[in-house]
């Protein structure tokens, strides 16, 4: 009896261990900040997932974002007010996107989203028509100055390397935050 109590209590002690260290796992592949994935995960995943589908020439969508004006926002209000507007962007990113793919934190106001979906073209456009909406939304609420806006960058892959295609859609993105900016 006793031996028996004994090897239950050492499966309950691996059990426990075991969950702990998944616990500390999905810990250390999320933002604290958002809850989004984070460039951690972005990396395991690529190993995990993204590669092989590449290797198959499965289409994956890459979308690169940036907040607008966070520098601003920080600078004016306080960093407070741009970690507010750092989640604002990943819950709309997380309301947009998420169905179709995984939404990533890669570093202070830059996101990553990866379309693993039948169609990522499609459901591209049908993410960034939420976003957009979610976008005005915000703005719509919002009594200041401050116009709430996430510049992008899309691009399709379809056996390209990843690292290649997540450059071009940051090129992608930066054209298209210039463009909000007015600056072209």
């Amino acid at each position: 009896f006793c031996l028996i109590l004994y090897q239950l209590n050492q499966v309950a002690d691996l059990f426990a261990k075991g969950l702990k260290s998944d616990m500390i796992h999905a810990m250390a592949l999320t933002d604290y900040l958002t809850g989004l994935y984070n460039r951690t995960a972005f990396a395991e995943h690529k190993k995990l997932f993204y590669n092989a589908m590449i290797e198959q020439q499965i289409p994956i969508g890459v979308i690169q974002f940036d907040v607008n004006n966070l520098k601003y926002m920080n600078d004016t209000f306080g960093h407070e007010k741009g970690d507010e507007l750092i989640k604002l962007t990943a819950e709309g990113l997380k309301n947009s996107f998420q169905r179709f793919g995984r939404c990533y934190r890669m570093g202070g106001d830059e996101f990553l989203v990866v379309l693993t979906g039948n169609d990522p073209e499609a459901d591209y456009r049908l993410g960034i028509q939420l976003l957009h909406s979610y976008c005005d939304e915000i703005n719509q609420t919002n009594m200041s100055d401050f116009s709430f806006e996430v510049a992008h960058g899309f691009v399709l892959s379809k056996g390209q390397v990843l690292e290649d295609v997540i450059k071009e859609a940051d090129g992608k993105m930066y054209h298209n935050k210039r463009i909000l900016k007015h600056l072209l």
